[in-house]
Protein backbone atom coordinates (compact mmCIF):
# COMPACT_ATOMS: atom_id res chain seq x y z
CA UNK A 1 0.00 0.00 0.00
CA UNK A 2 3.05 2.32 0.71
CA UNK A 3 4.12 1.95 -3.11
CA UNK A 4 1.28 3.50 -3.77
CA UNK A 5 1.74 6.77 -2.49
CA UNK A 6 4.25 9.44 -3.46
CA UNK A 7 7.68 8.86 -2.64
CA UNK A 8 7.84 12.28 -0.80
CA UNK A 9 4.75 11.42 1.75
CA UNK A 10 6.03 7.91 2.37
CA UNK A 11 9.43 9.66 3.84
CA UNK A 12 7.35 11.62 5.57
CA UNK A 13 4.96 8.78 7.44
CA UNK A 14 8.79 7.15 8.28
CA UNK A 15 10.08 9.88 9.57
CA UNK A 16 6.80 10.32 11.59
CA UNK A 17 6.24 7.21 12.75
CA UNK A 18 8.92 7.34 16.12
CA UNK A 19 7.68 10.19 17.31
CA UNK A 20 4.02 9.01 17.06
CA UNK A 21 4.41 6.05 19.19
CA UNK A 22 5.52 7.62 22.57
CA UNK A 23 2.18 9.29 22.25
CA UNK A 24 0.17 6.24 21.86
CA UNK A 25 1.80 4.63 24.91
CA UNK A 26 0.90 8.10 26.83
CA UNK A 27 -2.81 7.79 27.19
CA UNK A 28 -4.29 9.39 29.83
CA UNK A 29 -5.00 6.99 32.87
CA UNK A 30 -7.52 7.28 35.92
CA UNK A 31 -6.11 9.86 38.67
CA UNK A 32 -5.04 8.01 41.56
CA UNK A 33 -6.31 8.65 44.98
CA UNK A 34 -4.87 9.94 47.64
CA UNK A 35 -4.87 7.62 50.65
CA UNK A 36 -6.51 9.04 53.50
CA UNK A 37 -4.90 10.72 56.58
CA UNK A 38 -4.86 8.73 59.81
CA UNK A 39 -6.91 10.23 62.83
CA UNK A 40 -3.19 11.13 64.62
CA UNK A 41 -3.13 13.32 61.62
CA UNK A 42 -5.56 15.52 61.77
CA UNK A 43 -5.26 15.62 65.72
CA UNK A 44 -4.09 19.47 66.94
CA UNK A 45 -0.92 18.86 68.32
CA UNK A 46 -1.29 22.51 70.40
CA UNK A 47 -5.03 21.61 71.52
CA UNK A 48 -3.67 20.21 75.38
CA UNK A 49 -1.19 23.58 75.59
CA UNK A 50 -4.15 25.95 75.98
CA UNK A 51 -4.44 28.13 79.48
CA UNK A 52 -6.98 25.76 80.17
CA UNK A 53 -5.35 22.42 80.65
CA UNK A 54 -2.47 24.53 83.15
CA UNK A 55 -4.74 26.65 85.28
CA UNK A 56 -4.99 23.41 88.44
CA UNK A 57 -8.53 23.38 87.60
CA UNK A 58 -10.94 20.16 86.37
CA UNK A 59 -13.20 19.73 83.92
CA UNK A 60 -16.49 17.75 85.25
CA UNK A 61 -19.18 17.51 82.09
CA UNK A 62 -22.34 16.08 83.46
CA UNK A 63 -24.83 14.37 80.78
CA UNK A 64 -28.15 12.24 81.05
CA UNK A 65 -27.45 9.08 79.60
CA UNK A 66 -29.09 6.12 78.56
CA UNK A 67 -27.06 2.30 77.89
CA UNK A 68 -29.42 -1.00 77.51
CA UNK A 69 -28.97 -3.61 80.04
CA UNK A 70 -30.57 -6.58 80.98
CA UNK A 71 -32.58 -5.89 77.82
CA UNK A 72 -34.07 -2.42 78.80
CA UNK A 73 -32.33 1.25 78.82
CA UNK A 74 -31.22 2.39 82.08
CA UNK A 75 -31.29 6.15 82.16
CA UNK A 76 -28.21 7.81 84.84
CA UNK A 77 -26.32 10.37 85.19
CA UNK A 78 -22.31 10.01 83.27
CA UNK A 79 -19.72 12.12 83.97
CA UNK A 80 -16.74 13.22 82.12
CA UNK A 81 -13.67 14.42 84.23
CA UNK A 82 -10.28 16.05 82.27
CA UNK A 83 -7.93 17.38 84.03
CA UNK A 84 -3.88 18.09 83.94
CA UNK A 85 -2.06 15.96 85.94
CA UNK A 86 1.41 14.32 86.09
CA UNK A 87 2.30 10.65 85.75
CA UNK A 88 5.21 8.85 87.27
CA UNK A 89 7.02 7.13 84.76
CA UNK A 90 8.49 4.65 87.45
CA UNK A 91 4.69 2.98 88.35
CA UNK A 92 2.71 4.64 85.55
CA UNK A 93 0.65 6.37 88.26
CA UNK A 94 -0.22 9.57 89.34
CA UNK A 95 2.78 11.28 90.83
CA UNK A 96 2.49 13.10 94.49
CA UNK A 97 4.12 15.48 95.90
CA UNK A 98 6.74 15.81 96.70
CA UNK A 99 8.21 15.10 93.07
CA UNK A 100 12.14 15.07 93.79
CA UNK A 101 13.61 13.34 91.40
CA UNK A 102 10.63 11.03 90.13
CA UNK A 103 10.37 10.56 86.04
CA UNK A 104 7.55 12.71 85.34
CA UNK A 105 5.16 13.05 82.32
CA UNK A 106 3.10 15.90 82.11
CA UNK A 107 -0.30 14.36 80.91
CA UNK A 108 -4.28 14.97 80.69
CA UNK A 109 -6.61 12.42 82.36
CA UNK A 110 -10.46 11.64 81.08
CA UNK A 111 -12.14 9.86 83.58
CA UNK A 112 -15.55 8.16 82.86
CA UNK A 113 -17.92 8.01 85.87
CA UNK A 114 -21.07 6.20 85.97
CA UNK A 115 -23.77 4.39 88.49
CA UNK A 116 -26.70 2.56 86.84
CA UNK A 117 -29.24 1.10 88.57
CA UNK A 118 -30.42 -2.44 87.10
CA UNK A 119 -32.40 -5.81 88.61
CA UNK A 120 -29.62 -7.08 90.67
CA UNK A 121 -28.53 -3.95 91.87
CA UNK A 122 -26.28 -0.83 91.20
CA UNK A 123 -23.38 -1.46 88.72
CA UNK A 124 -20.83 1.16 89.15
CA UNK A 125 -18.59 2.02 86.17
CA UNK A 126 -15.22 3.96 86.06
CA UNK A 127 -12.47 4.99 83.11
CA UNK A 128 -9.48 6.45 83.71
CA UNK A 129 -7.45 7.52 79.96
CA UNK A 130 -4.14 9.20 80.60
CA UNK A 131 -2.88 11.26 77.53
CA UNK A 132 0.61 12.57 77.12
CA UNK A 133 0.30 16.34 76.80
CA UNK A 134 3.34 16.40 74.12
CA UNK A 135 1.52 13.62 72.00
CA UNK A 136 -2.36 14.20 72.49
CA UNK A 137 -3.14 12.17 69.49
CA UNK A 138 -3.08 8.57 71.93
CA UNK A 139 -3.54 8.00 75.55
CA UNK A 140 -0.87 6.58 77.17
CA UNK A 141 -2.67 3.92 79.96
CA UNK A 142 -6.17 3.13 80.17
CA UNK A 143 -7.77 1.48 83.22
CA UNK A 144 -11.30 0.14 83.48
CA UNK A 145 -13.30 -0.74 86.04
CA UNK A 146 -17.04 -2.58 86.96
CA UNK A 147 -18.14 -3.09 90.43
CA UNK A 148 -21.66 -4.93 91.06
CA UNK A 149 -23.49 -7.57 93.50
CA UNK A 150 -22.10 -9.99 91.28
CA UNK A 151 -18.71 -9.11 91.36
CA UNK A 152 -15.86 -6.93 90.16
CA UNK A 153 -14.04 -6.84 86.64
CA UNK A 154 -10.65 -4.46 86.13
CA UNK A 155 -8.55 -3.77 83.03
CA UNK A 156 -5.74 -2.15 81.99
CA UNK A 157 -4.25 -0.86 78.84
CA UNK A 158 -0.67 0.12 78.60
CA UNK A 159 0.67 1.65 75.44
CA UNK A 160 4.33 2.62 76.78
CA UNK A 161 5.85 -0.35 74.88
CA UNK A 162 6.25 -1.36 71.74
CA UNK A 163 3.33 -3.29 71.80
CA UNK A 164 0.02 -2.48 73.54
CA UNK A 165 -0.49 -4.95 76.80
CA UNK A 166 -3.84 -5.92 77.83
CA UNK A 167 -4.71 -7.17 81.30
CA UNK A 168 -7.53 -8.19 82.88
CA UNK A 169 -9.65 -9.79 86.64
CA UNK A 170 -12.63 -11.06 85.88
CA UNK A 171 -15.03 -12.39 88.04
CA UNK A 172 -16.35 -14.20 85.40
CA UNK A 173 -16.02 -17.98 84.58
CA UNK A 174 -13.72 -18.93 82.13
CA UNK A 175 -11.88 -15.07 81.94
CA UNK A 176 -10.52 -14.84 85.74
CA UNK A 177 -6.96 -13.00 85.44
CA UNK A 178 -4.58 -12.70 82.71
CA UNK A 179 -2.61 -10.58 80.56
CA UNK A 180 -2.01 -10.94 76.14
CA UNK A 181 0.44 -8.53 74.35
CA UNK A 182 -2.31 -6.46 71.68
CA UNK A 183 -0.04 -8.11 68.46
CA UNK A 184 -1.06 -6.03 65.36
CA UNK A 185 -2.24 -2.87 67.14
CA UNK A 186 -0.60 0.12 65.32
CA UNK A 187 -0.44 4.01 65.82
CA UNK A 188 -4.04 4.27 64.09
CA UNK A 189 -5.80 1.36 66.35
CA UNK A 190 -7.64 3.03 68.95
CA UNK A 191 -9.70 2.39 72.23
CA UNK A 192 -13.26 3.78 71.50
CA UNK A 193 -13.52 5.55 74.80
CA UNK A 194 -10.26 7.74 73.67
CA UNK A 195 -12.62 9.29 71.02
CA UNK A 196 -14.41 11.25 73.68
CA UNK A 197 -11.76 13.55 74.46
CA UNK A 198 -9.86 13.19 70.97
CA UNK A 199 -12.89 14.45 68.76
CA UNK A 200 -12.29 17.43 70.82
CA UNK A 201 -8.74 17.95 68.92
CA UNK A 202 -9.26 17.57 65.63
CA UNK A 203 -8.67 20.10 63.03
CA UNK A 204 -11.91 20.77 62.52
CA UNK A 205 -13.23 21.82 59.08
CA UNK A 206 -16.07 20.95 56.82
CA UNK A 207 -16.40 17.38 55.19
CA UNK A 208 -12.67 16.13 56.71
CA UNK A 209 -12.54 12.41 56.62
CA UNK A 210 -9.42 10.17 57.83
CA UNK A 211 -9.06 6.29 58.38
CA UNK A 212 -8.52 4.33 61.63
CA UNK A 213 -8.79 0.68 63.26
CA UNK A 214 -11.14 1.13 66.20
CA UNK A 215 -11.33 -1.45 69.35
CA UNK A 216 -15.04 -2.43 71.14
CA UNK A 217 -16.48 -0.68 74.15
CA UNK A 218 -14.48 -1.71 76.76
CA UNK A 219 -16.01 -0.26 79.99
CA UNK A 220 -18.17 -3.39 80.72
CA UNK A 221 -18.46 -6.27 83.40
CA UNK A 222 -16.50 -8.72 80.52
CA UNK A 223 -12.96 -8.98 80.06
CA UNK A 224 -12.80 -10.47 76.23
CA UNK A 225 -9.59 -9.56 74.07
CA UNK A 226 -10.24 -6.08 72.35
CA UNK A 227 -10.02 -6.77 68.48
CA UNK A 228 -10.37 -3.37 66.38
CA UNK A 229 -12.07 -3.04 63.09
CA UNK A 230 -11.48 -0.87 60.39
CA UNK A 231 -12.78 2.62 60.74
CA UNK A 232 -13.96 5.55 58.79
CA UNK A 233 -14.39 9.13 60.68
CA UNK A 234 -16.18 11.64 58.74
CA UNK A 235 -16.20 15.69 60.30
CA UNK A 236 -18.97 17.17 58.78
CA UNK A 237 -20.60 21.09 60.32
CA UNK A 238 -24.45 20.70 62.47
CA UNK A 239 -26.94 22.53 60.28
CA UNK A 240 -29.72 21.56 62.84
CA UNK A 241 -30.74 22.99 66.06
CA UNK A 242 -29.55 20.94 68.98
CA UNK A 243 -31.03 21.15 71.87
CA UNK A 244 -30.11 19.07 75.56
CA UNK A 245 -30.32 19.57 79.05
CA UNK A 246 -27.95 22.35 79.17
CA UNK A 247 -29.66 24.46 76.22
CA UNK A 248 -30.28 25.01 72.57
CA UNK A 249 -26.98 25.25 70.08
CA UNK A 250 -27.74 27.21 66.84
CA UNK A 251 -26.96 25.41 63.74
CA UNK A 252 -23.37 26.03 62.77
CA UNK A 253 -22.22 26.21 66.87
CA UNK A 254 -21.48 22.29 66.70
CA UNK A 255 -19.17 19.94 64.68
CA UNK A 256 -20.76 16.59 63.86
CA UNK A 257 -18.21 13.61 64.27
CA UNK A 258 -19.31 10.14 62.71
CA UNK A 259 -17.54 6.79 62.56
CA UNK A 260 -18.73 3.67 60.52
CA UNK A 261 -16.70 0.64 61.17
CA UNK A 262 -16.48 -2.29 59.09
CA UNK A 263 -17.93 -4.76 61.96
CA UNK A 264 -21.18 -2.72 61.93
CA UNK A 265 -20.68 -0.19 64.86
CA UNK A 266 -21.55 3.79 64.30
CA UNK A 267 -20.75 6.09 66.55
CA UNK A 268 -21.53 10.09 66.51
CA UNK A 269 -20.49 12.69 68.56
CA UNK A 270 -21.49 16.51 69.07
CA UNK A 271 -18.62 19.32 69.69
CA UNK A 272 -18.54 22.69 70.77
CA UNK A 273 -17.15 24.79 67.32
CA UNK A 274 -15.75 27.39 70.31
CA UNK A 275 -12.77 25.85 72.03
CA UNK A 276 -11.83 23.81 73.87
CA UNK A 277 -14.37 22.10 72.00
CA UNK A 278 -16.87 20.80 74.65
CA UNK A 279 -18.30 17.42 74.36
CA UNK A 280 -21.90 18.05 73.75
CA UNK A 281 -23.59 14.72 72.61
CA UNK A 282 -22.59 11.39 72.19
CA UNK A 283 -24.72 8.40 70.14
CA UNK A 284 -23.96 4.65 69.67
CA UNK A 285 -25.91 1.89 67.10
CA UNK A 286 -25.81 -0.32 70.74
CA UNK A 287 -28.33 2.11 72.56
CA UNK A 288 -25.87 3.88 74.80
CA UNK A 289 -26.31 7.88 74.42
CA UNK A 290 -25.73 10.79 76.43
CA UNK A 291 -26.33 14.76 76.10
CA UNK A 292 -24.83 17.43 78.40
CA UNK A 293 -26.73 18.44 81.47
CA UNK A 294 -23.43 21.27 82.91
CA UNK A 295 -19.96 21.86 82.53
CA UNK A 296 -18.43 23.14 85.62
CA UNK A 297 -14.32 23.74 86.53
CA UNK A 298 -12.76 23.58 90.24
CA UNK A 299 -9.86 23.89 91.49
Amino acid sequence: MLLSLPRRLITLVLFLVPFLAPLRAQEPTAPVPEPLPRLTDIVDAAWPSSPVWSDGASETATYRAERVLFGEARIHTLRLLTVQEDINKQYWTKADWPYGQKPLLPAIRQSQIAAIETPPGTMNLMSSLFFDRSRIDHCVKATFSSQETRGTTHKEVRFDGATPVFSWNSFWDGEGTGSVMLAGWGSNTYLEEELHLLVRTIRFREGLTCRLQLAPLQLTNNAAEPRPSDALLEVTRETERITVPAGSYEPGSLWRIRIETRDGRTLQWHVADKAPHVLVTFEASDGRNFALQEVVRQK
